[in-house]
This record gives structure tokens, C-alpha cells and sequence, in this order.
């Protein structure tokens, strides 16, 4: 009887720990969206994707869940077949992985967009860093 009680706590205790941290990653997940568009750092970065995301939290979730599922589908089905064939012929694994991290880039960057304009936040136009010459004016203060 103590032995399934003392696995019934780890298992509770391991559930904890991993909704927990989902629910961060979830919550998280447009901080380095921000980082590039909005030059901010640190906990401020986090704070502001925690706003962000209130109220998408489910969009987040399933697009974290379906890009690390299908991540994790090419990661093993591409290692079998290195192992199973001639590495050398054929390099279809790394591009598909890295088409996938592309795509989850700029589902990120879809989902920031979408978040701002839900809080009724207007999204910074880029042509405003245009000079009238058609040269790039850096954001930063140099």
C-alpha cells in the first residue's frame, strides 16, 4: 500500500512540474518575437509576452503542440532512415527540420501580430523607419 501511494505522489509531483512548465512556455512564447520587434530584454520581454498571449493562451498551446509533435515525428523518422540508408544521398531529415523551425518562426511572429491587434495595440509600421531617400534608419540610438 505505501509503495502505490509513494508512486502516486511522484506521479502527481512529475505532472506538477510539467504543466507547470508548459504553461510557462505557453505564456512565454512570443519573448523572443519581442526581443526583435520591440527591442526589449529581460523580464520585461517575458511580462509583456504573458500580456500578449492572455486570452490566446489555447492558440499558443496547439501551435507549440503541433510544431513539437511534428518536430519530434521528423526528428525520428529522419534519424531511422540515416541510419537505415547512405546518409550521403539524400539530406531530406535537416531540410524538413529546418523548415519546420522556419515555419514555427514565423507562426510566432503571425501569432504576435494577431495578439497585439486583439489587446487593440496598433503594430509599429515598418515604413516609418524609411528615411525619404529609401535608406534603413537603425531603431537604436547609436
Amino acid at each position: 500500500m505505501r509503495l502505490e501511494s509513494s508512486r502516486f505522489s511522484s506521479f502527481r509531483v512529475d505532472g506538477a512540474f510539467t504543466g507547470s512548465v508548459i504553461w510557462l512556455q505557453v505564456n512565454w512564447s512570443l519573448a523572443y518575437v519581442i526581443a526583435v520587434i520591440e527591442s526589449k530584454w529581460g523580464f520585461e520581454t517575458l511580462r509583456r509576452s504573458a500580456y500578449l498571449v492572455k486570452g490566446k493562451r489555447w492558440v499558443a498551446l496547439s501551435m507549440m503542440l503541433i510544431h513539437g509533435l511534428l518536430m519530434g515525428f521528423i526528428v525520428v523518422w529522419g534519424s531511422i532512415y540515416l541510419v537505415l540508408m547512405d546518409p550521403v544521398k539524400d539530406s531530406a531529415g535537416p531540410v524538413l527540420g529546418f523548415m519546420m523551425m522556419n515555419q514555427y518562426l514565423v507562426g510566432n511572429v503571425a501569432l504576435y501580430m494577431y495578439c497585439n491587434d486583439f489587446n487593440g495595440e496598433e503594430f509599429a509600421d515598418a515604413s516609418s523607419q524609411v528615411t525619404g531617400t529609401g535608406e534603413y534608419v537603425s531603431a537604436l540610438d547609436d
